[in-house]
C-alpha cells in the first residue's frame, strides 16, 4: 500500500428492513459482512406514517415495530446468537430520508439493502424507489442484495426472449 491511499476500515454496517423477503438474503449478507469485518450491525426500520398522525398512533406504531424486531430477534436467534455486536433502530418517516439521515448520524461506512425488483421488462429500471434514492444520495458505500425472489434473466434468455417477441410481431 502507497502512502497516498486512503485504508477503508468498515466498523458499522446498516441493514435496512421492512421485515420482507426481500430482506432475508440481505440480512444473512449483512450479518456475514459485520462478523468479517468486526463491525457493529445496525438493523433498522422505517414506518410511513399516516398524515394527521398523533401520539397514540406513534405509540401504536412503536409497540408494531417492537414486536415485529421481537419476532425478527426469534425468528434468527440461531444467527444473532453467535453474534454480539448489533442493535435495533427504528424511525417513522420517509423511509429514503431517514435511512440517509441515520446513515450520516451514525458515521454507517456500508449500507447494505436487500431489493426487489419492480418489473421485469429488460432496459426498465429495476431498483424500488427507496433503493434508487438512497443507491443514488448514500454518503458511504452501498451493497445491493438481490432478494432472489425473482430469478434475474440472463442477457441470452433476454435476447432470444426479445427475438422471439419481434418474430412473432409483437412489441418489445
Amino acid at each position: 500500500m502507497q502512502n497516498n491511499e486512503e485504508k477503508i476500515e468498515v466498523k458499522k454496517i446498516l441493514l435496512p428492513l421492512k421485515f420482507s423477503q426481500a430482506g432475508s438474503r440481505a440480512f444473512l449478507m449483512a450479518l456475514n459482512m459485520a462478523k468479517c469485518c468486526m463491525a457493529r450491525l445496525d438493523i433498522f426500520s422505517v414506518l410511513k406514517p399516516d398524515p394527521g398522525l398523533n401520539l397514540p398512533e406513534k405509540e401504536r406504531y412503536k409497540n408494531e415495530i417492537e414486536t415485529e424486531f421481537d419476532r425478527f430477534k426469534e425468528t434468527h436467534s440461531h444467527l444473532l446468537s453467535s453474534f454480539k455486536s448489533y442493535q435495533f433502530a427504528w424511525r417513522i418517516g420517509d423511509p429514503a430520508t431517514e435511512i440517509l439521515k441515520y446513515t450520516e448520524g451514525e458515521s454507517v461506512d456500508l449500507i447494505i439493502l436487500g431489493v426487489h425488483y419492480r418489473n421485469d421488462k429488460p432496459c426498465y429500471n429495476r431498483l424500488g424507489e427507496v433503493a434508487q434514492r438512497v443507491f443514488q444520495l448514500a454518503p458511504c458505500a452501498v451493497m445491493l442484495v438481490p432478494s432472489g425472489l425473482q430469478r434475474e434473466k440472463t442477457s441470452s434468455e433476454n435476447a432470444k426472449h426479445l427475438r422471439k417477441r419481434i418474430w412473432e410481431g409483437n412489441e418489445p
